[in-house]
């Protein structure tokens, strides 16, 4: 009698123990963590922002593109410098290099001068934009496409500088497919020049990403990282791939959560669980004079509101339990566990991206 009643407690203990391991794990409260956003355009000087930032554990890395203006490109490069230098541990940045004068015989050497120069003044990696690929022609009228051998010695060079590069190639599944029935105030409704189909004559969606993938066999020791889930939101199993055939490759999400949103939870949990030490937050939040308008003084904390809204309703997502509305339809949030939302929100850009962590302990 006494042994069985010792099995039953034993079974009952052990039982206790893993309903009690079963249970969710307790995410961090917001304001817990620090969160790096790696992808962000904030080239505006607005009083009160960086602080309100710091107050929230939020670190914005700005971004220059594009790269085919000389004139914007100088303007964007010196303002992110400019944030850089004022808030260096909360406006953090990455250059571009120039993609004018590309078929010129002295391009490389001229892009890795203008490249020696912005990692001078702070900047921690570089960019390269669906300019290239879709938009950028050569002489004869072909699209130059990211894996060109003139785009070679830019690669060699970062890599062996240790010095990441972020890259918007190509866009999302969706810029080569139909819009949806009346949709008026999607991206690609409002920015035709980037959708792709029923076009003649432009690189299908295939190519660039086959492309992008030859930059990754030619250069193996360049730390890449693919912007908007490189390309490839609407399926993680399709970044998957990537991140397991190629060791130098990592995902930024990089304003992509409405489209992983859109995938089974358990699948996308599964992924982020999986490759956790791969991927990093980001939203592609920006303010750009001139394109956006100034902010009214007036509108200052509802500005500053907003852009906290989208931080925590995305945080909500990655470390909710239950279901939750974003932008207007109901999803299931993912519940990661807390080791996972540190690396992704910043112990992850803290190791790939160097520098960076020096800067954030300033």
């Amino acid at each position: 009698m006494r042994i069985i009643l010792m099995l039953v407690l034993t079974v009952f203990t052990l039982g206790g123990c893993a309903a009690r391991e079963a249970e969710p794990e307790t995410a961090p409260a917001f304001e817990e963590i620090l969160k790096i956003d790696i992808h962000a355009h904030i080239f505006e000087y607005i009083p009160g922002f960086a602080e309100m930032l710091s107050r929230n554990k939020l670190c914005l890395l700005n971004i220059c593109v594009p790269a085919s203006d000389p004139v914007q490109m100088k303007w964007m490069e010196e303002t992110a410098e400019l944030l850089y230098q004022k808030y260096g541990s909360i406006h953090p940045f990455a250059s571009t290099f120039p993609v004018y004068g590309l078929f010129e015989p002295d391009y490389a050497a001229k892009a890795i001068s203008w490249l020696d120069k912005s990692f001078e003044q702070g900047a921690v990696m570089t960019k390269i934009w669906k300019e290239v690929g879709m938009e950028i022609k050569t002489p004869g009228g072909e699209f130059v496409m990211p894996d060109d051998e003139r785009l070679d010695p830019i690669y060699s060079y970062l890599a062996g500088r240790g010095k990441p590069i972020i890259a918007h190639l190509a866009e999302p599944i969706i810029a080569w497919l139909p819009l949806e029935p009346g949709d008026t105030v999607s991206y690609y409704a409002t920015h035709p020049e980037w959708h792709f189909y029923g076009k003649e004559g432009f690189p299908s969606y295939e190519q660039i990403i086959r492309a992008r993938d030859n930059i990754l066999k030619k250069h193996p020791d360049l730390v890449f990282i693919g912007a908007h889930m490189g390309s490839m939101s609407h399926d993680v199993d399709m970044v998957a791939e990537r991140l397991e055939k190629y060791p130098n490759f990592f995902a930024g999400i990089g304003g992509r959560t409405g489209f992983l949103a859109r995938q089974p939870k358990e699948k996308v949990r599964d992924f982020f669980i999986r490759f956790s030490d791969r991927i990093m937050y980001g939203t592609d939040i920006g303010r750009v004079p001139g394109k956006h308008g100034e902010i009214d003084p007036q509108k200052r904390d509802e500005f500053f509101e907003g852009v906290l809204a989208r931080y925590r309703t995305e945080y909500q997502y990655y470390a909710g339990q239950g279901r939750m509305e974003y932008r207007g339809r109901q999803v299931e949030c993912l519940g990661l566990p807390r080791a996972v939302l540190e690396k992704i929100y910043s112990a992850n850009a803290r190791r790939i991206i160097p520098g960076l962590d020096k800067i954030l302990a300033e």
